[in-house]
């Protein structure tokens, strides 16, 4: 399993592994806006110091994983934070090496830009309580929970 930065190049597989996560989430009573994902694919390869899209590649089976994030710093201090904006597996590919080694190298990539924190987040539930064991595994801390309410 290799693990790099994404390219323009890849455009096409992360729209395709966008659309079968929005599929599996519980989002996937919105609709799917294929401009919003093509923007977001856009903007994180155009800065590549504050945003990042890093793969997991498969030579048999090419893109299986990926994982979005970017720096900030948070709203009542100058310390930055990693935080993702996505991280996902394809289903036949969970187990395999392509989750830890996402995460390490998104750890890098926040280490290089001297990031305090960093920080994971579950919002798709998609398996969550495997993916608690997972992030709990790998040294995070659980710090509150999310919380929705649906109004249409």
């Amino acid at each position: 399993m290799k693990i790099r930065l994404a390219s323009a190049s890849d455009e096409m597989a992360l729209l395709e592994m966008g659309k079968t996560m929005h599929a599996e989430s519980r989002f996937a009573h919105f609709p799917l806006q294929e401009d919003k994902l093509r923007q977001v694919v856009a903007v994180s390869l155009q800065d590549p110091k504050g945003h990042c899209i890093l793969v997991a590649e498969s030579a048999t089976s090419g893109l299986v994983g990926m994982l979005g994030g970017y720096v900030l710093p948070l709203f009542f201090t100058d310390a930055l934070i990693a935080q993702d904006k996505f991280f996902y597996v394809l289903p036949e590919h969970r187990g395999s090496s392509a989750a830890v080694k996402l995460l390490m190298a998104f750890e890098r990539w926040a280490k290089n830009r001297q990031v305090a924190e960093i920080d994971i987040n579950m919002s798709v539930d998609i398996d969550s309580a495997r993916f608690d064991r997972f992030m709990r595994h790998a040294g995070y801390q659980p710090c509150g929970q999310n919380h929705f309410k649906r109004t249409r």
